[in-house]
């Protein structure tokens, strides 16, 4: 079931890269209200670019492990960078 909805997901990305040259983004209302509620996803990680472009969040579900990395841009939209599995937190 996992991975149906990491697929549903990806495709929702690429469905949506068809109406943007740059690739596979949508608005990041949406992408964070898909990662929410298809993935159970939460943020676990965020930074700026180092020339300052985009902002990168890392989300994660801990439970399965699923994860996802997302580029912010500035107007708004939000670009699917990565997704996998196996996500865990090393021991420090």
């Amino acid at each position: 079931m996992r991975t149906f909805l990491t697929g549903a997901l990806a495709a929702l990305f690429l469905w949506a890269q068809s109406a943007h040259a740059q690739g596979p983004c949508m608005p990041y209302d949406r992408a964070a209200e898909k990662l929410q509620k298809l993935s159970n996803e939460v943020i676990v990680g965020r930074g700026v670019t180092r020339d300052g472009s985009a902002l990168i969040e890392m989300w994660a579900d801990s439970e399965d492990g699923a994860w996802t990395i997302l580029r912010v841009l500035p107007n708004g939209s939000a670009c699917l960078m990565q997704y996998g599995n196996d996500f865990h937190v090393p021991a420090t």
